[in-house]
């Protein structure tokens, strides 16, 4: 009985954060409309800008970052969404990290012994309690295995488990009040989505899934030299305890250093199209948060890839949709597209056909006589989602992943890879 009336005031602090965060970036009207204009002209930003200068797009991916973990896994998901929350939300949606406050060494030391039975010092050979990072589930500690190799070992924060699966509690009811109460949120089944995203954000929360998802990898691209996984130890490994080989390189969002170092931008960028393509079209399992923070640049060019909790699976059916999809568009096949489209999503009963087909040979129109090398692949997929949108077309979320997480970065090359997809049949793909 206590433990349920606990609950429930727990439920209404978070509900009372919620809605005091919404108010503050404008994103809650009913809140909006009886705070005082002067105190809402006050609301600033970590930095100091006035929220009421932002704009809307800027103004969500700042409220999710500030209503925590559940908010910004959330977040990122709907980055991959294009066809629900339109392209320009899901673009500023894709900026969202998380960087916050680590746990001391009292709480990392009583999580390490849980887990694995001795404390870090009694495992380890050396054991940093200064974190290197801290994101939104964990943080990630320098260590030295016994024979000496040098590790990273990710320690899940304490307590955050017991606070996501309350967001996800609260979450469920607001999809389920949502589709209950609007025909067109309905039709995007808003408790699907998040029933989705509880799967994946508590498989997150179960570090063996990761260290699942390395092996995995491992083994897939065990013959490409180019591409490097880390080395996991499942031996010092548990639910909420990763161990991992230390990858000696840096992130791709230091520029400053590829150029230094001499590193073929374009080639790199190239390499990483490449197996990302690899991973959707060969294996039908790929990283499905590949942004910079994840993706290294290793000595001698060499492509690494991190934090691989989170990934997507594509299955053949799929593949072969979206190679038909980019074929029909690279040949301007007006009815093939058309048809293509409707034949992958789920199409409303109500859908005005001469208005869709005319609306998809504007679409090839405007970017289908792009010269190859040229084509700017972003506004390509954002115009092909709006079409979408505006139609009620329902598209399974493995395709828009496979589509709007690779190309939403508008990566160097993008184009001329489609080309080759689309010259290649799919089960010659499925077989390299």
């Amino acid at each position: 009985m206590i433990s349920g009336v606990t609950n429930i005031k727990s439920s209404f602090r978070r509900v009372d954060e919620i809605t005091r965060v919404l108010a503050k970036y404008g994103l809650a009207d009913w809140v909006g409309d009886i705070t005082p204009g002067f105190v809402r002209r006050r609301f600033l930003t970590p930095d100091g800008t006035p929220v009421k200068d932002l704009p809307f797009e800027v103004r969500v991916r700042l409220a999710m970052t500030e209503l925590g973990t559940t908010a910004i896994k959330l977040g990122q998901m709907m980055s991959t969404r294009a066809d629900m929350v339109g392209p320009e939300l899901a673009t500023e949606l894709a900026q969202l990290q998380a960087d916050v406050p680590a746990d001391g060494p009292d709480a990392v030391r009583a999580t390490i012994t849980a887990e694995l039975g001795q404390p870090p010092e009694q495992i380890f050979a050396a054991f940093d309690y200064t974190p290197l990072a801290s994101a939104s589930i964990g943080q990630v500690h320098l260590a030295q295995l016994p024979d000496g190799v040098n590790v990273v070992v990710k320690v899940q924060h304490a307590g955050i488990e017991q606070k996501v699966r309350g967001d996800l509690s609260l979450l469920n009811s607001v999809a389920q009040l949502a589709e209950n109460n609007s025909k067109e949120i309905a039709f995007y089944r808003p408790t699907d989505t998040i029933d989705e995203f509880k799967r994946s954000l508590l498989r997150e929360l179960d570090f063996q899934t990761e260290l699942n998802n390395i092996l995995v990898f491992d083994r897939n691209f065990a013959k490409d030299p180019k591409v490097k996984f880390p080395v996991a130890y499942p031996e010092y490994s548990s639910r909420r305890v990763l161990t991992m080989e230390r990858l000696s390189g840096y992130s791709i969002a230091n520029t400053a250093r590829m150029k230094a170092d001499g590193v073929d931008m374009g080639a790199f960028a190239q390499l990483f199209a490449n197996t990302m393509m690899t991973m959707i079209f060969r294996d039908g399992f790929y990283h499905a948060d590949p942004h910079p923070g994840n993706v290294f640049v290793l000595p001698g060019g060499q492509l690494g890839m991190l934090d691989l909790g989170k990934v997507g699976r594509v299955d053949e059916d799929t593949r072969d949709d979206f190679i038909n999809i980019v074929t029909a568009f690279l040949t301007k096949d007006v009815a093939g597209l058309t048809d293509e489209l409707l034949q992958m999503c789920e199409t409303p009963p109500d859908l005005n056909q001469t208005s869709y087909r005319a609306d998809v040979a504007d679409f090839i129109g405007e970017f289908g006589d792009t010269a190859e090398g040229k084509l700017d692949i972003g506004a390509a997929f954002g115009s092909m989602f709006a079409i979408i949108r505006k139609h009620h077309l329902g598209v399974p979320r493995a395709s828009i992943c496979c589509c709007w997480s690779l190309f939403k970065q508008k990566a160097p090359h993008a184009d001329s890879i489609l080309i080759s997809i689309s010259r290649r049949p799919s089960n010659a793909l499925a077989q390299t």
